[in-house]
């Protein structure tokens, strides 16, 4: 495995703390600001000392007022149909959405909160008992899943899965080319996908020993069909090191490639670097595939 250290190309040089005393403690950073790691001070670049950031509570409201309709969340490219499927509303103005409403369940499946997100100026706040409320998306999946699924905020939850399974569909169904599935075929991969989505969403990982989990071709059931950018870097890069250092290449140097990444590139366009790619669940399961199982 190749460790880079970035470190010494962001922090520069230690120095004393004007704020704790601490002789060494305050490290300059490239961008000119300092940071004393001994009493957590931040100066400016003029050394001057820094205000702490200041966080400001989200405003509540005990009882939901804002209501809207279902729509497209169109200024982040989230269909209406998409929307739907998560209970997220809009609030519109002529034809602009000014809010989106992004509404939560408790166990009876129930609405008893929503988080309301104004479009212009991003501000946040929320409405009625968030207290009794699942996470958001919770009551739509099936309560007796394995897996779980993390995003960064309502709107990735909106736009993540069900863009990704449209992807996966749609790879799956050009594998073959022009040939459209086969009833069958279009039957399996529906039942496929209704199975991801019947996941369900996990508030708390238990003490597991992680197993392996066994893979076929044609069958990766931990992320997606084909290689992420990052697992495509990654082997690239690593392939690319292996060549310059002098190991042989698997195929025919090609005539126009200039450097050793030209040649792993190729490589890796052919499936012929014998690499399995090991992919992790947050519970420590994981699946071994091989490269020429990717799509």
């Amino acid at each position: 495995m190749i460790w880079i250290n970035t470190m010494d190309k962001q922090w520069l040089d230690r120095g004393p703390c004007p704020n704790c005393g601490s002789s060494d403690g305050n490290v300059q950073h490239k961008e000119g600001y300092s940071h004393c790691f001994v009493c957590g001070t931040h100066f400016n670049s003029k050394g001057n000392k820094m205000e702490a950031e200041k966080v400001i509570p989200m405003k509540t409201e005990s009882v939901i007022k804002t209501v809207g309709t279902l729509g497209a969340l169109s200024e982040r490219s989230i269909s209406k149909e998409t929307a739907q499927k998560y209970n997220t509303d809009v609030k519109v103005n002529g034809n602009m959405n000014t809010h989106h409403i992004y509404k939560y369940f408790d166990e009876g499946g129930n609405n008893i909160a929503n988080k309301v997100r104004d479009v212009a100026t991003k501000n946040m706040w929320t409405e009625g008992s968030m207290t009794d409320a699942g996470l958001f998306g919770q009551n739509i999946f099936a309560p007796n899943g394995k897996y779980i699924t993390i995003t960064e905020g309502e709107v990735d939850a909106n736009l993540g899965l069900n863009k990704a399974l449209d992807t996966y569909r749609k790879l799956i169904e050009k594998k073959d080319g022009a040939e459209p599935l086969s009833e069958k075929d279009q039957a399996d991969l529906e039942n496929r996908i209704k199975e991801i989505e019947d996941r369900e969403v996990v508030e708390k990982i238990e003490d597991h020993d992680p197993v392996e989990i066994p893979c076929e071709k044609g069958k990766i059931t931990i992320g997606p069909p084909t290689l992420t950018r990052f697992e495509q870097a990654r082997i690239m890069g690593a392939r690319a090191l292996q060549l310059s250092l002098g190991a042989p290449p698997f195929i025919t140097i090609p005539k126009n490639a200039r450097i050793s990444l030209d040649i792993s590139m190729e490589e890796l366009e052919k499936k012929v670097i014998p690499i399995t790619i090991r992919r992790v669940l947050p519970n420590g399961d994981y699946q071994n595939i091989p490269i020429d199982y990717f799509l």
